[in-house]
């Protein structure tokens, strides 16, 4: 009973359900100002739709079923879930149509899982300029519960790699939904999003505005990832 009256509170929030736990970063990511997310005026994820604010950089929206996104003109594309992340400050816009993601089934913690990633094309002014994808990061087959999917997020020929993160800091704790997620460019990190409980967004300060919306956008993207699943236990 507990489990199932947990499993739907976790559907009606953006973000992945559980306590705040942080994942590990590097000190100089650590050191940097931590942009909480607000979705629907409250810093845990309210709703399967509703409005964003990024410590007042970033604002929008977000639906988990596209066919209520009436705000959205992509009437032709397919795609499950959709978001607006809008500069505050330029007033450009980047829309997500996302879709796909795991699927699979844990059987005495062996996960057999889909090969389907989970991808958003990323549209600007009518155009596709950029693309989200994360995939299972272990194969289809693998031993454990925790979900690992890494991939990349691709926008105006800036792009960095994702791997989501399952392990607490400082414990042996791991999760079975991604913690957060770590960004990467050649090979260092540069960035850290949040995605369990609270959405927030750290990333190293040399950044250009250019590569700081990438950021924003593959914030969104990744706390759209997490998808619940039934529990009738």
């Amino acid at each position: 009973m507990k489990k199932t009256l947990l499993a739907s509170l976790c559907l009606f929030t953006l973000a992945g359900c559980g306590v705040n736990s942080s994942i590990e970063v590097d000190d100089a990511i650590k050191a940097q100002p931590e942009l909480a997310v607000k979705t629907s005026g409250m810093f845990w994820g309210l709703g399967r739709s509703g409005n964003f604010d990024m410590a007042g950089l970033y604002k929008g929206k977000y639906s988990r079923d596209k066919s209520s996104s009436t705000w959205l003109p992509y009437d032709s594309v397919s795609a499950e879930m959709t978001a607006r992340v809008t500069n505050v400050s330029s007033n450009q816009s980047w829309d997500l149509l996302c879709g796909g993601g795991y699927k699979g089934v844990n059987f005495g913690g062996i996960a057999v899982g889909s090969s389907d990633p989970y991808t958003c094309q990323i549209m600007a002014n009518d155009k596709n300029i950029g693309k989200v994808e994360l995939r299972d990061k272990s194969g289809v087959i693998k031993m454990g519960i925790a979900k690992e999917v890494q991939g990349y997020i691709e926008m105006n020929a800036i792009r960095y790699q994702l791997e989501s993160d399952h392990k607490v800091a400082g414990s042996f704790t791991s999760s079975e939904n991604p913690l957060g997620f770590h960004v990467s460019q050649n090979g260092k990190r540069i960035a850290a999003i949040y995605t369990n409980g609270s959405i927030a967004l750290q990333m190293q300060p040399n950044l250009s505005d250019a590569e700081k919306d990438v950021m924003a956008v593959a914030t969104i993207a990744s706390a759209l990832s997490w998808r619940a699943e039934s529990d009738t236990e």
